[in-house]
């Protein structure tokens, strides 16, 4: 398809015509409007997107928050996140969020159930980074107060879609009560 713009002006001699070829922009017009509609149509795909994103993050919240026990989580660089707040152990773990695992060691003692006290490079999550699942037992004792609280705990990297490691997920279940049942026996 060709487009020319004709202007037609009466002269003395007569009539002079002009015509200019206007085909590369009336396709430039044409590629830009359809360019727009696809951009449209990328928009309410995009929405639309979102909006289930967005449904299924609440799906997956609320299931972590369904958890009743403890779901700590961290980063590549050992920062955690207890990301069910609503099911927080009476050990008043709400100060420990988004502090790095070493940060909440040292207003805590994790003692392995014989009473030792457990080295850094064993806590759960640090071993999970390296690509491990772990299950075990643990004594925490908050230093400011000497509260001491049992619990069971599992631990596993979390990956990204290539297998790559992006992190770790613990558990962590309070039995204080379990154990405080079995010495009374």
């Amino acid at each position: 398809d060709s487009w020319y713009e004709i202007n037609a002006f009466p002269t003395l001699e007569g009539l002079s015509v002009f015509s200019t070829d206007r085909s590369n922009e009336k396709r430039g017009m044409q590629r830009l409007q359809e360019n727009e509609e696809r951009l449209k149509e990328l928009n309410r795909d995009l929405e639309l997107r979102n909006a289930q994103l967005e449904v299924e993050r609440s799906r997956w919240q609320g299931v972590v928050e369904g958890i009743a026990e403890e779901v700590w989580v961290c980063d590549l660089q050992g920062k955690m996140s207890l990301i069910n707040l609503g099911h927080i152990t009476p050990m008043g773990l709400k100060e420990f969020e988004n502090k790095t695992i070493e940060e909440v060691l040292e207003e805590v003692d994790i003692l392995t159930p014989d009473g030792k006290i457990r080295p850094v490079e064993q806590s759960p999550l640090l071993v999970s980074l390296s690509g491990k699942i772990v299950r075990g037992e643990e004594i925490m004792r908050q230093r400011s107060s000497g509260r001491i609280r049992y619990r069971q705990y599992s631990s596993a990297p979390t990956r990204d879609e290539n297998g790559n490691i992006t992190g770790a997920v613990a558990i962590v279940r309070d039995i204080t009560n379990i154990k405080e049942a079995q010495k009374d026996l």
